[in-house]
């Protein structure tokens, strides 16, 4: 918790069964994500958050807000309507008193992520590069 911020970690947790991470090893994230029921991820800046898409992948539900990218939706999440500690609160407590809810947005949110690949990438940047200018670029191969 805070360990980007050298923020001290809370003497108590925020709420039962609430666990705040900080950084956690990349060889260790696989084994956190199913430890975890959803991963909350309130920012305030993100053009589009890779721990958001790995989360995603996993079949974990990702509560967030709209700064970070546009992946999450209603299918696989919850989008915040304010970026508040009340806004965050009232979104887990609906998701842990709704299980069946939270289990259609796990099950759900792997397909999304699949969707969204390099290639699928590519293919939007190409068409929004080629009509900004139209007839410089090559066709995509």
């Amino acid at each position: 918790y805070g360990e980007a911020l050298d923020l001290p970690a809370p003497a108590t947790p925020p709420s039962p069964g609430v666990i705040l991470h900080g950084r956690v090893p990349q060889q260790a994230l696989a084994a956190a994500f199913r430890e975890l029921d959803v991963l909350a991820f309130p920012t305030l800046f993100e053009g589009s958050a890779y721990v958001v898409y790995q989360a995603l992948a996993s079949g974990l539900p990702v509560v967030t807000t709209t700064h970070a990218g546009s992946l999450v939706d209603a299918t696989c999440g919850v989008i915040l309507p304010a970026i508040t500690a009340e806004a965050l609160h009232a979104a887990l407590a609906a998701l842990a008193a709704d299980r069946p809810r939270l289990a259609r947005l796990a099950a759900a949110a792997p397909a999304l992520v699949a969707r969204h690949t390099w290639a699928d990438y590519s293919d939007r940047l190409h068409a929004t590069l080629a009509a900004a200018f139209p007839g410089a670029l090559p066709a995509p191969a």
